[in-house]
């Protein structure tokens, strides 16, 4: 039972450590070519798993990319909300102010602008 629970961790930690070039494969390919349908799908994708492992700064030139390649996509929204967030969790204060600012006056009607609003709130009086 131990000797398959080491492997099973060390299985996990591989996938893990795997995830993160074939995702950015994945996303130059859909950046090369983005009129294939799959495509921006593939950015986000590559950003989000950046997110959910807690790499911020490495998920925001992807957001920002997307946004640059697809700025009327219906994600647009989404990918202004988390790379502030992302520039947050990354420790840049001033960058994360800037794209909740962004965010909030794009979207002012949007589900998320109230929460916009409070971490903009908070960061404002954080830096006070």
């Amino acid at each position: 039972m131990k000797k398959l629970l080491i492997v099973l961790v060390v299985a996990l930690f591989a996938a893990v450590a795997a995830i993160m070039p074939l995702t950015a494969q994945v996303a130059r390919k859909g950046l090369e070519t983005p009129e294939k349908p799959c495509a921006e799908k593939a950015v986000y994708f590559a950003a989000r798993t950046r997110m959910r492992l807690s790499r911020y700064q490495a998920a925001v030139p992807y957001l920002e990319r997307a946004l640059q390649v697809w700025p009327k996509s219906d994600r647009a929204d989404e990918a202004v909300y988390w790379i502030a967030f992302s520039y947050e969790r990354a420790g840049a204060p001033a960058q994360a102010a800037r794209w909740y600012k962004a965010f909030m006056t794009q979207y002012p009607q949007h589900p998320w602008a109230s929460q916009a609003k409070r971490r903009l709130d908070t960061l404002e009086a954080q830096n006070l």
